[in-house]
């Protein structure tokens, strides 16, 4: 007999019985017992049972009853076959382990006499304890289990009648993240993301469900998809898996600076073969940091300031072709033939060619790749020398020409000057200009850079910058060629000074002299 059957049998007695000295239908359903004791309340209604205690021959001292534990009796045959309803439970077999009780040939008279002749001394008569009716006592045993009525992390063992509990896990479970902290950035409004991996390395399988994150955090997965929509969905994480996440960090509605989080996941034993033995571990953690930056200031040019400059490029291109068109339709004009129309053509090509710089200087990252735009910086100086070098070469020959003549005159000299001899100047210049330009580009070009505006690299410009040391040299050689021969162009329309408008176009020539090197002082 089971310890729980026992127990309805002695608690059945115990409630059935009015306890009265004289007989009543259901006054003898009170058991008398050996080799165990019980106390019970008579004052408490229904179940009365307080407690039984069970000899233990062995360890020679009473032990409580183990609900589970098997234990033999005897009987009488009318107890064991006729006394209702007594049979029900000695016959019983509701838990495992249970052998129904049977009547043998032997007397219930000799079991006495043998228990008897091996005490060795006089049985003693007297009150041992073996029932007790303790009238204080406020709660009564139970050890019926019943299904359904279960308490959490327990499953009913049917063959037992038991509410076995589910399996422990000891020494904390060991599902990890295989970082502590995810580092995001991003800028304002946009999106940045980095992988985690979630890791069981326990010898049974775990389920993983998001329990919280911010809201600014996405957790994305394609074996998981359903976790991301926020439902309370268990992720089965088989024993040595591992699955990678993806975290997602929405910089939109955040303003600028770093924003930290926790993302957590509650962890479940998976493996328990029972029905409603899914063990919570516990938690398991990852904290976030998103940094949001402002959206980086480029500082490019707009479109208002590309189109502006190209619209003066458009005038200057459409003076130079105009101007170049008028020269060659007037080219025997005697006003014009005195001015050389050659040179006449050869300003109006300088101007177009310094004028069409604009369009490297309108390049910038923004419509361009960076070679692109280390192409365009170094174009700039070689349409603006290459331009001022016709140009001027132009208006140096002219009033090299003049001064020329008047020295002559002024001597009663006779001179002939030819188109080469007034081209030799152009030719020297531009050798000049041509050779350095090309060794500076082959040996150290200038390189378009993202500068920060005050040691912020949120705030930039870009801008075109020298390389190396050649850079500087070539620079150096360039102004020294060029404003050298500007001051030696001014030096000569200063001596010509004196000469008449009317047969001299010194003075408007000098005066452009001037001009130019007042410009370039300026600029330097």
């Amino acid at each position: 007999m089971s310890g729980v059957t026992m127990f309805k049998l002695l608690n059945f007695s115990t409630a059935t019985a009015t306890f009265q000295s004289t007989y009543t239908d259901m006054g003898d359903r009170l058991v008398q017992v050996s080799g165990l004791r019980y106390v019970y309340n008579t004052k408490l209604n229904n179940s009365r049972l307080i407690a039984v205690d069970v000899w233990d021959s062995e360890a020679a001292e009473y032990k409580p009853l183990d609900r589970l534990n098997m234990y033999s009796f005897v009987t009488d045959s009318f107890m064991c076959d006729v006394f209702h309803p007594f049979p029900s439970f000695f016959r019983s077999t509701a838990i495992r382990g249970e052998v129904p009780g049977y009547v043998g040939d032997f007397l219930a008279q000799n079991v006495v006499g043998e228990y008897l002749a091996q005490l060795g001394r006089p049985y003693n008569t007297a009150k041992q304890g073996r029932l007790s009716n303790d009238t204080s006592a406020d709660s009564h045993l139970n050890l019926v289990h019943k299904k359904g009525e279960c308490p959490p992390n327990t499953w009913w063992d049917d063959p037992i009648k038991t509410c076995s509990p589910c399996r422990e896990v000891s020494g904390g479970f060991h599902v990890i993240f295989s970082d502590n902290v995810t580092e995001l950035e991003t800028e304002l409004g946009t999106n940045a993301s980095s992988r985690i991996i979630l890791s069981n390395r326990e010898v049974f399988d775990v389920s993983v469900l998001l329990k919280t994150k911010p809201e600014w955090i996405e957790v994305a997965n394609s074996s998981i998809a359903k976790l991301l929509e926020g439902e309370n969905l268990h992720v089965l994480l088989r024993a040595g898996e591992n699955i990678a996440l993806r975290v997602v960090g929405q910089a939109e509605g955040l303003e600028a600076g770093t924003a930290l989080g926790t993302v957590s996941f509650e962890v479940i034993d998976a493996g328990q073969e029972h029905p409603g033995c899914s063990l919570v571990l516990g938690d398991v953690s990852f904290d976030t940091q998103l940094r949001v930056a402002s959206p980086p200031q480029l500082n490019q040019l707009t479109n208002g300031i590309r189109g502006t400059g190209f619209a003066l490029m458009g005038i200057i291109t459409f003076s130079s072709i105009m101007f170049s068109i008028w020269v060659f339709k007037y080219r025997r004009v005697r006003v014009v033939r005195a001015s050389q129309p050659m040179f006449l053509g050869l300003i109006c090509l300088g101007t177009l060619i310094m004028g069409s710089a604009i369009v490297p200087l309108s390049i910038d990252d923004g419509v361009a790749s960076v070679r692109g735009c280390n192409v365009a910086c170094q174009a700039v100086p070689w349409l603006l020398s290459m331009g001022f070098t016709i140009s001027f070469s132009a208006f140096f020959s002219k009033i090299w020409r003049i001064s020329r003549v008047i020295l002559s005159s002024q001597k009663y000299q006779k001179i002939k000057l030819s188109e080469k001899d007034v081209l030799t100047p152009f030719c020297t210049l531009f050798v000049l200009n041509f050779g350095t330009l090309l060794a500076w580009t082959l040996i150290d070009p200038l390189l378009w850079v993202r500068v920060p505006v005050e040691n912020d690299w949120s705030n930039t410009y870009g801008t075109c910058t020298l390389g190396k040391s050649a850079s500087i040299s070539f620079l150096v050689v360039i102004l020294v060629i060029n404003i050298g021969a500007l001051f030696l162009a001014c030096l000569q329309a200063y001596r010509a000074r004196h000469i008449s408008d009317e047969y001299s176009e010194s003075k408007y020539v000098g005066m452009a002299m001037f001009g130019w090197l007042q410009v370039v002082i300026v600029g330097i």
